[in-house]
């Protein structure tokens, strides 16, 4: 399991309870490379934690917590305003500072080439295999069991949830082999990445939002994917979110996995 971005509500007890069930039903080594400050939704929408009041986006937070959630000590926590000085942030992205496209787009795949690095050094040092790779957030919960049907065809294709158009890649949670994720994290290096954001389809005029640019890097690169119709995860708010998540995806009342005793 590879998780990068911020970490936002990952110590709420939804999230907690939802990680935990996730351990227990598979053997996981995680690699999680985070902001060390908290963070927020993109969109701004307070996460709710806990008492319901908000959070503190600019919350330090401890490599202990994090460990003791993700049950692992590969973890690396950066900060984000040294990455705002670097050398990383390539000529082409500077016009794009201080909007969503910043964030929601450079910000996250050069969060997802962090924790690819961390795992490819993993497995050159050990040459340790696995049946297949998960690529996500760790802010997210479990609406349905991950992917459990993929396991022996995913060589060929990069499963992903395609609950929304046809020309977008929802980037919540990826499955592959790790051959095909690790394709996946080299977005950010990648010489495709500028083609990409250029191609992908806009979205409310000129914004090029991440999913789009996953689906023409996919597009470009010529990884195959398969959109399995239907959510397995989604990032988690709070239980409003939730409650309205699922009335949108399953009219039948169904029950929330990660929830279900």
């Amino acid at each position: 399991m590879l998780l990068s971005g911020q970490l936002r509500t990952f110590d709420d007890p939804v999230v907690i309870k939802s990680w935990e069930k996730f351990f227990d039903q598979y053997e996981v080594t995680t690699f999680v490379s985070c902001w060390k400050d908290r963070g927020r939704s993109i969109g701004g929408t307070p996460a709710n934690i806990n008492a319901g009041d908000g959070i503190d986006e600019e919350e330090v937070l401890h490599f202990e917590k994090i460990s003791s959630i993700f049950q692992t000590n590969n973890i690396q926590l950066l900060n984000y305003q040294d990455w705002l000085k670097s050398d990383e942030i390539k000529e082409w992205m500077e016009p794009a500072r201080g909007n969503w496209l910043f964030n929601a787009t450079y910000t996250a795949n050069y969060m997802r080439a962090m924790v690819g690095k961390m795992f490819k050094g993993h497995l050159e040092a050990t040459n340790e295999t696995y049946d297949g790779v998960f690529l996500g957030r760790p802010d997210l919960y479990f609406i349905r069991k991950p992917f459990q049907d993929f396991f022996d065809d995913n060589q060929h294709y990069v499963y992903h949830q395609n609950i929304h158009k046809k020309d977008m890649i929802y980037d919540v949670l990826l499955f592959s082999s790790a051959t095909n994720i690790l394709k996946v994290c080299d977005l950010y290096h990648s010489e495709l990445f500028e083609p990409s954001v250029i191609k992908a389809p806009p979205y409310d005029g000129t914004y090029r939002e991440p999913c789009r640019v996953f689906w023409a890097y996919f597009l470009l690169a010529g990884i195959n994917q398969r959109g399995l119709g239907q959510a397995y995860a989604e990032t988690y708010r709070n239980m409003k979110d939730v409650r309205l998540l699922m009335a949108r995806y399953y009219p039948d009342n169904q029950k929330v996995w990660c929830l279900d005793e």
